[in-house]
């Protein structure tokens, strides 16, 4: 509603709009000449690193993550207790768990390819435990850009709510000797397979693995937050329903809501079948 009342400025508050209709919202996007701001940490990085730059001379985006709960730590029993205790931001639970599988890392790639129209194959992901980069932007021409800031909300959130203006607020300093240790790491798709199967369905370019990747996830996530699954099935039963899923181009927004309502009513019934 706000983009087709060609508002200036708006920021993005929510990766799931973007998730299951990016190509719809970004069309609408470009056709009213509107500013969609992220306020997403890592993409308020790349929006920043990105201003006034020629897409075409970005060799490569990469978005950083601090691997959750499970990155460092072999833990036996995955209870949501665990799974949710996020290692440097204060979220919610479904975040959290989405964090901890890395599943939230897949959506802001597909958040950060209809955002700044970049092909999948050139965003990746890297772990980096003290989340003080958000992101990199590597150009043609050997020049890497990087966004850092400490990691508190406040400052993706007054960047975007004042129109990429710079507001004073009150946060702690950036501390230049914090950067005396950082790290580095390639996702284990191993540990994270959730990421790999989400991966792998962004690349096929058929927007309704988006959507029904979504929807299950949602259902699982809040099906073990409850005690009503183990944090291992997240996988098993979002596994099978992408199996079984035939991919397809997505029009309208009526066929997500249904794709939507469709992917939900299989994953009951695969938790039933449990």
């Amino acid at each position: 509603y706000a983009i087709k009342q060609k508002i200036k400025n708006i920021a993005l508050a929510n990766k799931e709009s973007l998730v299951v209709a990016g190509h719809i919202v970004m069309n609408e996007v470009y056709k009213n000449k509107v500013n969609l701001i992220p306020i997403d940490s890592e993409h308020s990085a790349l929006w920043q690193c990105l201003k006034n730059e020629n897409i075409k001379n970005v060799e490569e985006v990469i978005i950083t993550a601090s691997g959750g709960p499970l990155f460092k730590k072999n833990i036996s029993k995955k209870t949501p207790q665990v799974i949710i205790s996020h290692p440097v931001w204060k979220m919610g639970k479904k975040i959290s768990v989405d964090s901890a599988t890395l599943v939230n890392k897949g959506f802001e790639c597909i958040e950060a390819h209809y955002l700044f129209n970049i092909p999948y194959e050139k965003i990746s992901i890297v772990i980096h435990p003290q989340v003080l980069i958000h992101s990199f932007v590597r150009f043609i021409d050997g020049n890497i850009l990087a966004c850092l800031f400490i990691p508190d909300m406040k400052i993706p959130i007054s960047y975007a709510l004042c129109g990429e203006e710079r507001l004073k607020i009150n946060v702690k300093k950036f501390d230049l000797y914090l950067l005396e240790k950082i790290e580095f790491y390639k996702p284990d798709f191993r540990k994270f397979p959730l990421l790999k199967l989400l991966l792998d369905c962004i690349k096929t370019n058929y927007e309704s693995y988006s959507v029904v990747f979504n929807a299950a996830n949602e259902v699982l996530v809040e099906k073990f937050i409850n005690g009503e699954i183990e944090f291992e099935t997240i996988y098993k039963i979002l596994n099978k329903i992408v199996k079984k899923h035939k991919p397809q181009h997505v029009y309208t927004v009526e066929e997500i809501f249904e794709i939507d309502k469709e992917t939900r009513q299989k994953v009951l019934y695969e938790i039933g079948c449990l």
